[in-house]
């Protein structure tokens, strides 16, 4: 039908309007998306290229327009090179010109592009700001698939960027005139030619450090930003910009003062005084009756709740009024911003503003709302049946596919820190699945309900549910239906022989799907249940899946007999914790410290009799690594054992070592050091370490029980282990004789951190008026500010996010150690003139473990 109509194309004399029409609907086809035969494509491009003939500056400049949306979707663009190129001289109407030159890096062959290049450097010279502009646009379009083309025209960019602007670049409102706008593009080019030279990106941010200097508000908000990237990439040139964007967010244009302040309040800051004054300029903005003005500065404003809350909660007035306006998304921050600083009795209040108005926002700021209350759960734990009311009803609500998993999410959380709940929230998810319109969400309930409801009063009701979704729902549903019901049947169900059996009924019936996945799934989870195939199907190791590859893959390569005999799969990552796996100067995989694991039992039969490794520490050098004799050390630490696995390499390319071993012996006379008493009862030795080679030596201690009112424990030594290696040199591995020689390394240190495994704190068991209490204060000089000495706890002990809650310069953390029950820890902090002061309580039923606690806590932060 368009190429029907595009016969008038060929019309004599043209009618021009009835060739603007066509072209109109023709660029309307386009750029809806709808498929034009590529025939079709080449007849209209053909039949377009003659409308370049006729002198009507309109119909040029639509005719621009086509070729630009028909060069990608034709092969024939490069025949009307020449006549895009004619267009873009000097002498062209200016209202075509500009379109030509953009036009030129889509219709140009990239082996030719050099014939393009002076007619860009041109363009940005013009005295035109739309023509500078387009060759500025252009080279920037030119510069992935012609980076030197796009290179070459860097003095001319440079040269708009000085002269471009005008008189004013700033209208009403902080608007930009047009002639301001080459600059913005010349800014643009310039930092992406740039991009790798990080000196030439500072000197070009403090050529325009003014403000005034660039009349395009764009381009001081392109500046900002890249103030804000180096910041990030260079810990040098954080005060120096720092102070630069203070200038910029006292700007009169409330673009520039926003990006500014927003830059600023994403940065990490040691004390309140930076953040406060931000606050202080955001304040005029957060009053300001243009609704696009206070919402960015409400998201400034939460930035900074996060950091110091207790700077923000002064605003908390003026947000409870923000509410009530008309404007959702003002009403949204307000909530979210409030859901953090809020205390615990305005919990219920909040909530119930938020189920009025949730409804109506779109699922961007419902999944804003719901990672705040997620939060408020974890923050304030007694006001967590509130928050389960308002997520069945937000969870009832319509919406989008992300946003009911991410309830489903704050739900399986909440059972985690709460799980006095779970009968609760699990009935709410069978509620939801039975009327779930997203296989996606189904399947993950599914297993939810397959892993939590086996820990449940009674599991019956949860399988009705599980076992409806095999009778009406889909092929993927179905096969998920069929693998929670096997794992509940393993996991023993309500402990009763006549329940596994009906569980097994059911995965029987589900063995004659019409789907072989369902079937297949319904096979592989009956025998388990029977008590066939465990071996095969929950192995007591789980195999590294990138070992075997590799080790498979090696036996592919040789052409001898294949024998698995020699695979011996590694120990599960999952058997060592992982929240304590990454603290340590150096941290290495998972994967590697299970590897080590497996060497110690391999060299040595007894450390099989310790039990379950607590915790495993990340390797740390006790050498420098261009050092004679390089040693590595990992600490195992066991139940009433630990183990010090230390890997010896030889760099020197013509010594031997024979007979290398590690004495290692707890520090005497030191400051806070507590070895209590460790008894070593093994060590190994290397009988040749030849030039290059690394092996491994291995030193287990015993250490004493102690007999306590609750049970036995271990006395953990809180010292220093000081490591000498022992080893004969000789020059030759034939040398029989040698001299013996020692060589001594940095020492290992066993703290608090190596036996503490941290977990959410609890505030019920805090409550608790039957625990115990251990309390210690001190000052500290080591730290400047309560922010550092938070960061060195959070670091030094391994906590994740959620096991952290700072509140009005309190540190609130929980953990177990090797013996002993659940330690509730609060570290209240107070800035004095030479540093921080510390108190340390600690609460639980252990008072050994107790004191320890506060011991190893002592010992951490003055070490």
């Amino acid at each position: 039908m368009i190429s029907q109509e595009a016969r008038v194309f060929n019309d004599t004399p043209l009618n021009v309007s009835k060739c603007r029409d066509v072209l109109t609907k023709i660029l309307h086809t386009v750029r809806s998306g709808d498929h034009i035969p590529e025939g079709e494509t080449t007849d209209l491009f053909f039949a377009v290229s003659k409308l370049f003939q006729h002198k009507d500056p309109n119909l040029r400049q639509l005719v621009h327009l086509i070729v630009r949306e028909l060069a990608g979707i034709t092969e024939d663009v490069i025949m009307i090179t020449s006549s895009v190129m004619k267009d873009t001289v000097g002498g062209s109407e200016l209202i075509f010109r500009p379109n030509a030159i953009r036009n030129l890096c889509r219709v140009i062959d990239l082996s030719t592009v050099q014939a393009i290049e002076r007619s860009l450097k041109t363009a940005i010279n013009d005295k035109s700001h739309a023509v500078a502009s387009a060759g500025i646009i252009s080279s920037y379009h030119l510069y992935l698939p012609a980076t030197e083309s796009s290179r070459r025209t860097l003095p001319e960019t440079q040269d708009a960027l000085s002269s471009f602007g005008g008189s004013s670049g700033l209208g009403m409102f902080g608007t930009h005139s047009p002639s301001s706008m080459p600059q913005y593009h010349a800014l643009g080019l310039l930092i992406l030619l740039k991009r790798n030279d990080r000196n030439g990106l500072v000197k070009l941010l403090q050529s325009f450090q003014r403000a005034d200097l660039v009349r395009n508000p764009l381009g001081v908000v392109l500046l900002i930003r890249l103030a804000g990237t180096l910041i990030q990439t260079d810990s040098q040139l954080k005060s120096p910009l720092i102070a630069v964007l203070k200038g910029w967010a006292d700007h009169k244009t409330d673009m520039i003062s926003l990006e500014a302040l927003r830059t600023l309040a994403g940065l990490t800051y040691s004390n309140q005084d930076d953040a406060l004054a931000i606050i202080k300029v955001l304040s005029p903005h957060l009053q300001s009756p243009r609704a696009v003005v206070k919402i960015m500065a409400l998201r400034i404003l939460k930035l900074l709740s996060k950091q110091f809350p207790s700077i923000v909660s002064p605003f908390n007035r003026d947000l409870e009024n923000s509410i009530s306006l008309g404007n959702k998304v003002i009403s949204t921050l307000a909530i979210a911003i409030l859901l953090q600083t809020g205390s615990e009795d305005s919990v219920e209040r909040l909530v119930g503003q938020v189920k009025t108005f949730i409804p109506d926002i779109s699922d961007e700021f419902r999944l804003f709302i719901v990672a705040s209350v997620e939060e408020l759960a974890l923050k304030f734990p007694k006001q967590t049946q509130c928050i389960i009311n308002l997520l069945s009803t937000i969870l009832r609500e319509e919406g989008s596919s992300a946003f009911k998993e991410r309830i489903i999410l704050s739900y399986a959380k909440l059972i985690q820190y709460s799980p006095e709940f779970r009968d609760e929230i699990l009935m709410q998810l069978c509620e939801f699945v039975e009327d779930c319109e997203y296989p996606k969400l189904a399947i993950l309930v599914l297993n939810i309900l397959a892993v939590e409801s086996s820990q449940t009063r009674r599991t019956g009701p949860f399988v009705r549910y599980i076992y409806n979704r095999i009778v009406l729902e889909n092929s993927n549903v179905r096969a998920a239906s069929v693998a929670a019901l096997s794992t509940i049947c393993q996991n023993g169900g309500d402990n009763d022989t006549t329940f596994q059996r009906s569980i097994l009924q059911l995965l029987t019936q589900a063995t004659d799907d019409s789907d072989d996945e369902v079937r297949d799934r319904a096979i592989t989870g009956i025998s388990p249940c029977l008590g066939l195939g465990k071996g095969w199907l929950t192995p007591k190791t789980d195999e590294e899946f990138g070992d075997l590859e590799d080790h498979l893959t090696g036996l592919v390569r040789t052409d001898s007999a294949v024998d698995l005999s020699d695979w011996q799969p590694r120990l599960a990552s999952s058997h060592l914790p992982t929240k304590h796996l990454e603290t340590g100067p150096v941290v290495g995989t998972v994967a590697a410290r299970s590897e080590a694991f497996s060497s110690i039992s391999k060299l040595v039969p007894m450390v099989s009799t310790f039990g379950r490794v607590w915790t495993a520490s990340a390797t740390e050098h006790l050498t420098e690594p261009e050092a004679e004799y390089v040693l590595e050390a990992t600490k195992y630490i066991y139940a009433q054992h630990i183990v010090l696995h230390v890997r010896v390499t030889n760099t020197l390319p013509d010594v031997w070592l024979r007979d290398a071993s590690l004495v290692s012996v707890p520090a005497l006379g030191e400051a806070l050091s507590d070895h209590g008493s460790l008894t070593q009862v093994f060590t190994t030795s290397i009988d040749v370490l030849g030039p290059g080679e690394s092996k491994d030596l291995l030193v287990g201690f015993a250490l004493e029980e102690v007999l306590e009112e609750r049970g036995k424990t271990s006395n953990y030594p809180l010292c220093k282990l000081i490591n000498t290696l022992k080893f004969t040199a000789a020059e030759d591995v034939n040398d029989n004789a040698g001299y013996e020689d020692d060589f001594q390394v940095e020492a290992v240190a066993l703290g608090l951190a190596d036996y503490f495994v941290a977990e959410y704190a609890h505030t019920e068991s805090w409550d608790s008026g039957s625990v115990s209490e251990a309390q210690k204060s001190f000052k500290s000089t080591r730290f400047r500010s309560i922010s550092d000495s938070v960061a060195y706890i959070s670091s030094n002990l391994g906590l994740e996010a959620q096991a952290v809650h700072v509140q009005s310069n309190q540190l609130c953390f929980g953990g177990k150690l090797p013996f002993g029950s659940y330690i509730d820890v609060k570290v209240r902090m107070a800035p004095v003139e030479t540093g921080v002061a510390f108190q340390i309580t600690a609460r639980g039923e252990n008072k050994h473990a107790l004191d320890f606690v506060v011991r190893g806590f002592l010992q951490m932060v003055k070490w």
